[in-house]
């Protein structure tokens, strides 16, 4: 028998990309509903579609700029999201690829908080 921790965390692991997203906002940005003090500013396209290819899925901006590109366990980082991601980098930009295992490790909160 597993516990309710241990639970939750195998639910996470389950996550869509939207509801990583959600789980982030909730979390370190905060909605109208749910207000959080030192609050990250969040920037996500709606429709990607329109925006460049491969560009990170949110951008992170408190004391610093973070650019994040949202994976499920099994998403693949298409060619266009790593020439992004590893450009950012090589231009001093703080860039991650985060799965929900990165949420179930601690590593998203080690790095908002």
């Amino acid at each position: 028998m597993i516990d309710g921790a241990t639970f939750v965390a195998e639910q996470r692991l389950k996550w869509r990309e939207s509801e990583f997203q959600a789980a982030i906002i909730n979390a370190y940005v905060g909605t109208k509903n749910n207000w959080i003090p030192h609050a990250w500013k969040a920037y996500h396209s709606f429709f990607s579609d329109r925006s460049e290819a491969g560009f990170p899925d949110m951008v992170l901006v408190r004391e610093r700029v973070v650019f994040v590109e949202l994976k499920t366990m099994k998403g693949r980082v298409s060619p266009k999201q790593l020439e992004w991601h590893e450009a950012l980098i090589a231009g001093g930009a703080e860039a991650y690829i985060w799965r929900p295992a990165d949420w179930n490790s601690g590593e998203i909160e080690r790095l908002l908080r």
